[in-house]
């Protein structure tokens, strides 16, 4: 990923970027890379770093599993396996579907339309910031995460 990361910064400095606001305009209404996006990001580096930090150092089984810290015994099957929070998506497809065959097939689906996102895109380079339906669906969104936290 941070090899990826690199060639993205790259290859945006090379090209350049259109402005924030996704309006076609002439050359100064352009943001230049350096110093803004530079700056930008290390800033939100030392943020997501200085959370990392702290939650490691703080509260290092903060994400770990109870059923985790039970002693293994050979003997003794666990009433409930349940996998780790990264895995959960997974092991929620595989429960849902009753065929092996058909969840394995169904979960590398779910990663495979990932990668069909960027050309299932049909308004390319444009912004959605001002459009009331994508305002409303973002607010929906929102609204959702909020009731099931």
């Amino acid at each position: 990923m941070a090899g990826l990361a690199v060639v993205h910064i790259l290859l945006l400095h090379e090209t350049g970027s259109s402005n924030p606001k996704g309006q076609n305009g002439s050359s100064k209404d352009l943001v230049p890379f350096s110093p803004y996006y530079f700056l930008k990001d290390v800033a939100s580096f030392l943020v997501v770093l200085a959370v990392f930090a702290y939650v490691v150092r703080l509260y290092p089984n903060y994400f770990g599993h109870p059923d985790n810290y039970i002693p293994a015994d050979p003997l003794v099957t666990p009433a409930h396996i349940v996998p780790e929070w990264y895995f959960l998506p997974f092991y929620a497809i595989l429960k849902g579907v009753p065929d092996k065959i058909g969840g394995a097939v169904a979960m590398g689906l779910s990663m495979g339309i990932l990668f069909l996102l960027p050309y299932l895109h049909k308004e390319r380079l444009t912004i959605k910031a001002y459009s009331a339906r994508y305002n409303f669906s973002v607010y929906v969104f929102i609204r959702d995460v909020l009731l099931r936290g």
